[in-house]
């Protein structure tokens, strides 16, 4: 599969995944609850990950470093967890998607220190307008006073 269909239909994923996600976080929180009462399920969900992995190990090109970056990801996979699920619980969508979409320009401008990848000209300007956009996705109040001082609307 190209890359590209393969990013759109993530992106598309994502999208329908974080609907589902805030309905049953929405049907099972009574908001007094504690995340760290999910952090059993947040391991089996690394166990079976790393299961995949093993039955699959013939395909897996391994390194010197493959078990370092396993024990980077199942931890940042937990907090991950543990941090959406606080923020899709307590916050409404259309404000934290937007600021977890920040995720998007801290992974480009992390590419180009770690990945060294080009940050060209228009990158530059897709993740200038990618800011803009969240902050007024974040900032939504301060957005709608401005527009309206400066369109009179």
């Amino acid at each position: 599969m190209d890359w590209r269909i393969a990013a759109v239909a993530a992106m598309a994923l994502l999208s329908v995944y974080s609907i589902v996600l805030k309905y049953f976080i929405s049907d099972i929180s009574t908001g007094r609850e504690d995340f760290r009462a999910y952090i059993p399920a947040f391991f089996a969900c690394a166990l079976l990950l790393f299961g995949y992995f093993l039955l699959n190990i013939q395909n897996v090109k391994l390194g010197e470093r493959t078990s370092i970056y396993h024990l980077a990801l199942i931890p940042l996979l937990l907090l991950l967890s543990a941090t959406t699920y606080l923020a899709y619980r307590d916050g409404p969508l259309t404000v934290v998607i937007p600021i977890m979409g920040l995720a998007m320009v801290g992974t480009a401008l992390l590419a180009v220190f770690f990945l060294h990848e080009q940050l060209t000209p228009a990158r530059i300007l897709g993740i200038v307008l990618a800011l803009v956009a969240i902050a007024v996705f974040a900032l939504e109040k301060e957005a709608n006073g401005l527009i309206r001082s400066v369109f009179g609307a």
